[in-house]
């Protein structure tokens, strides 16, 4: 893709650096992954105790030990047993808690996901304010359904955010007023519910903004809220940012998250987009990743993450559970990480 001038400069170095680093990648350690995201479908609801135990032992077998659940209310549907709001059938949120606890993994659950989030942001900042304030409201009923549930289960690690932030609709001071106060309200309460739990949200940058501007962004963002965990998409497998420009933007956020006292993980995006915009106006649609590619991209995040490296997503494209060519992700990867232990 085509950067600013302004930035080339700084990019070029860094890939320079990372070329220094990974030019030897068939030669090097690969970098395990430790985490992944999990997208909760009804599909999930028709799942039995056998496919519950395939997934979670396949995580399991590549040291998978931590979970974010993107969204527990999606379009507003529960995924969880709730009082108020319509659910789906046989909703799987605490069977995935019970097997978490079972596998001793972490689980970080995620709140209410809108379809339609992109299109509402864009609009007007009176009419985002709005939206973002209902979208609250529904986030804060789930948490506050959820709580009982998660005291039960060992496994919850703390809460995940689903609204994604990109360098591009917030950059407008009144645009950023807006996202700063409703992380604000929704913390709050999540603290009310959580006070040692950790909230998180997910970023990316589509080079829309200067590195230095996107971490300043950030560092706006961690001063006033309570978001202390940022999953940073590596936009690799949508093609937002090639690997050589990856490194001036995770220097940058990564300083912003430290000097506040924050942590940040590289999300290492597993697959490859093969249709939807900007590639057609078909919808999204994503096939597993190239190994030699996803390793790459192992070995630069391992250089910017703190307390492990999350991927997206392995039960899709890199399970034994996921879509066409995600078993043989798994298997190639499984082989990279086993001549690691092998060395």
């Amino acid at each position: 893709m085509n950067m600013p001038a302004k930035w080339i400069a700084l990019s070029t170095l860094c890939g320079m650096a990372l070329g220094a680093s990974s030019g030897s990648a068939g030669q090097s350690a690969t970098p395990r992954l430790t985490g992944t995201f999990i997208q909760l479908l009804e599909a999930h609801g028709r799942w039995g105790d056998l496919q519950w135990m395939n997934l979670f032992n396949s995580l399991k077998s590549i040291g998978i030990r931590d979970l974010v659940v993107q969204w527990s209310v999606l379009d507003g549907s529960a995924f969880y047993t709730s009082r108020t709001l319509p659910q789906i059938a046989n909703a799987p949120l605490e069977e995935l808690l019970d097997q978490a606890d079972q596998y001793g993994m972490r689980v970080f659950v995620g709140l209410a996901h809108d379809s339609d989030y992109w299109t509402n942001i864009q609009k007007s900042p009176a009419d985002a304010e709005t939206y973002l304030s209902k979208l609250r409201a529904r986030s804060i009923t789930a948490a506050n359904e959820l709580s009982p549930i998660l005291k039960k289960h060992r496994s919850f690690a703390g809460w995940y955010v689903p609204e994604e932030i990109d360098d591009v609709n917030w950059r407008a001071p009144e645009s950023r007023r807006i996202l700063i106060t409703h992380l604000s309200a929704l913390g709050t309460e999540l603290r009310r519910l959580a006070p040692s739990n950790p909230i998180a949200i997910s970023t990316y940058s589509q080079a829309q903004s200067s590195p230095e501007f996107f971490g300043q962004f950030w560092d706006d963002v961690f001063r006033q809220t309570p978001i202390n965990l940022l999953f940073f998409q590596d936009g690799v497998g949508v093609s937002n940012l090639e690997l050589n420009e990856l490194p001036s933007y995770l220097t940058s956020v990564r300083s912003s998250a430290r000097n506040n006292g924050r942590k940040m993980q590289v999300v290492v995006e597993l697959f490859r987009q093969v249709a939807g915009p900007p590639i057609d106006k078909d919808d999204f649609r994503a096939v597993p990743g190239p190994i030699e590619r996803v390793r790459e991209q192992l070995a630069l995040a391992a250089q910017y993450s703190d307390d492990g490296i999350t991927g997206f997503s392995v039960p899709e494209y890199m399970s034994p559970l996921g879509m066409d060519g995600a078993a043989e992700l798994l298997a190639a990867y499984q082989t990279a990480i086993t001549t690691n232990d092998s060395k």
